[in-house]
């Protein structure tokens, strides 16, 4: 679900809520990227 703000005198922002086993993403611009891998078991 995406939610946009804009406040007064500031850049607007973007709020995304998701469920996820493992996401990548990438800064296209920067060329940089990440991932994360959620972990369900418990030890």
């Amino acid at each position: 679900m995406k939610r946009y703000l804009t406040h007064a005198e500031n850049q607007p922002e973007e709020s995304i809520s998701v469920i996820y086993q493992n996401i990548t993403w990438s800064h296209h611009i920067a060329a940089t990227s990440a991932y994360s891998i959620r972990d369900d078991e418990v030890y």
